[in-house]
């Protein structure tokens, strides 16, 4: 920067000297005498020569000054000099650059503003699988991020008698496609000379996959190909239901625990996380970690780890199934579960206790909230 400042400075010295000669050190006035011989004006530059001193004028390509100062003889060009302003010509540009920069963040903010406002605050996000694939439920309005780029794929995972039905707005540039339980999305590229302009707004889809709506905002993004299941979980928890609620009670807590701590957890589990600790036993660290809720049949899943404090003298502990069913712990249990009878330090412990679920126990699991 202070390199083209001094060759602007350079650049303002040539034409002082070109356009009003060396300076004068100011005199008195003073009256000619009648013998002095009249002044003669000084002779006239010719344009060649003048030409010649312009091509001469050091310019820094890119970076010219902003005031233009015209060639003195006219139709014959100009050349650049110094801004007249006071600023150093490396300040106003850095100034020019921030306008810019703050202006196309304001087209950001405003065009974000645009898109977050058609978007609806119960909206949540797919749930992913793995990669590029998620999956939707027709619970809610879900928002997934589609490829701008390439086709999309949608999935029906229920039997189908007729072909998906896909409802959505024309206008925004968008191709689907439907083939059987299918249905593919792509988004239109408009090319202006040598670039691509990539659609950015959401778009609404309604797909109807046996009887049920599924309801999509498809957000497009730069990214591959992505891949999206419809998935029912309702009926998939009535199917199950019809099989589990011929058990015996017994049998039923039996296979609930079993399943927690095999880590396959019930489809029909609404699961809540929880980050909750107990004091309230001197050498066992209580914590709750998670709430499995069975709505049809009136039950919470409650996960509890145990483990032996720092501070404790013992170096194990028996544990009980009794020394669970604490008032500080539990309201309406059904039944208690622990892995590890015998809890030696440096070890942990999982506690599964099923309880009520009704108004009371409902604010046991809220504590994690």
């Amino acid at each position: 920067m202070k390199k083209i400042g001094t060759s602007a400075l350079i650049l303002l010295g040539l034409l002082v000297s070109f356009s009003f000669g060396e300076p004068q050190t100011p005199q008195a006035p003073r009256v000619p005498s009648s013998q002095e011989a009249p002044r003669v004006p000084p002779p006239q530059v010719p344009v060649q020569n003048f030409q010649e001193q312009q091509k001469q004028v050091p310019l820094t390509p890119g970076k010219c000054p902003t005031d233009v100062v015209s060639c003195p003889y006219k139709d014959r060009g100009s050349f650049y000099a110094e801004s007249s302003s006071s600023e150093p010509q490396g300040q106003q540009g850095s100034q020019k650059e921030s306008q810019v920069v703050s202006t196309k963040k304001k087209e950001k903010d405003k065009k974000s503003e645009f898109l977050s406002a058609k978007i609806p605050s119960s909206a949540v996000r797919a749930e992913p699988i793995s990669g590029n694939a998620f999956i939707v439920r027709p619970e809610v309005t879900t928002l997934v991020n589609l490829s701008a780029t390439d086709i999309n794929r949608f999935v029906c995972t229920e039997e189908l008698e007729q072909e998906v039905k896909v409802v959505f707005p024309k206008r925004k540039g968008v191709n689907v496609k439907t083939a059987e339980n299918n249905v593919f999305v792509e988004f239109e590229i408009i090319k202006k000379g040598d670039e691509y302009e990539y659609q950015e707004g959401p778009v609404e889809f309604y797909m109807v996959c046996d009887k049920t709506v599924y309801s999509i905002i498809g957000i497009p993004s730069k990214i591959p190909a992505v891949t999206v299941y419809l998935e029912n979980k309702a009926k998939e928890v009535e199917k199950k239901l019809e099989a589990v609620l011929d058990q015996p009670y017994e049998k039923r807590l039996i296979s609930i625990v079993k399943a927690l701590y095999s880590g396959k957890i019930p489809v029909e589990a609404e699961y809540l996380k929880v980050d909750k600790s107990y004091d309230v036993y001197s050498v066992l660290s209580v914590k709750e970690t998670s709430n499995y809720v069975f709505s049809a049949e009136g039950l919470v899943a409650r996960v509890f780890v145990v483990s032996l404090k720092d501070e404790a003298k013992a170096d194990y502990v028996d544990l009980r199934e009794r020394d669970f069913l604490k008032k500080e712990l539990v309201l309406q249990p059904v039944a208690v579960s622990i892995d590890r009878l015998r809890l030696r330090k440096g070890e942990k412990a999982q506690v599964i206790v099923i309880e009520k679920k009704n108004v009371i126990s409902q604010e046991i699991f809220k504590m994690g909230d």
